[in-house]
């Protein structure tokens, strides 16, 4: 072989090799660093996707636990029968009321009905505050929004209690 021809397939094979060899490290390692971001990125939307199981979950025992809630309330054609509670707990505590009208409305949440109420009740501190306790501890959702003691006569020990009241009751 000439030497001529042997230093141009040695200078050849140079040329080549640094041009495989940057071909290499721009090309090659730039997919490279690309396609382990990408596999990054999969990985992370993996695990959102099993969060979203885990909140789908966690969505569903809310659903769940709200809808027994919702099953414990009374239905609507039980509402005269917690009037009658009512009418009970005043009855046990010596309160005199000067009447109840409740006005229904329909809430957008669960679909219960609101029974609202504004009650004027008169007699001792500890009877009040029995008949609220009560109130209170009725099964159901029954919520006080404003309560205000009123003492009429320094010399009578009663009191008058102004109170808003609402009862909750599940559609039928």
């Amino acid at each position: 072989m000439k030497p001529d021809l042997f230093k141009r397939l040695i200078l050849f094979c140079l040329v080549l090799f640094v041009a495989l060899l940057f071909f290499r490290y721009t090309v090659i390692e730039k997919q490279g660093r690309e396609i382990d971001s990408l596999i990054s990125d999969y990985s992370k939307i993996r695990e959102r996707g099993n969060s979203n199981d885990n909140l789908y979950l966690s969505y569903e025992s809310a659903r769940h636990q709200l809808d027994s809630v919702r099953l414990a309330l009374p239905q609507f054609h039980e509402f005269p029968y917690v009037i009658s509670d009512i009418n009970d707990l005043l009855e046990k505590n010596n309160l005199v009321s000067s009447g109840m009208i409740f006005k229904p409305v329909l809430t957008d949440k669960l679909d219960l009905w609101k029974f609202a109420s504004s009650l004027s009740v008169e007699g001792s501190y500890q009877n009040l505050k029995s008949f609220i306790a009560g109130f209170q501890a009725m099964p159901g959702i029954n919520t006080i929004s404003r309560v205000v003691f009123n003492k009429e006569k320094k010399e009578s020990g009663s009191i008058t209690l102004e109170v808003d009241i609402a009862v909750y009751c599940r559609k039928d």
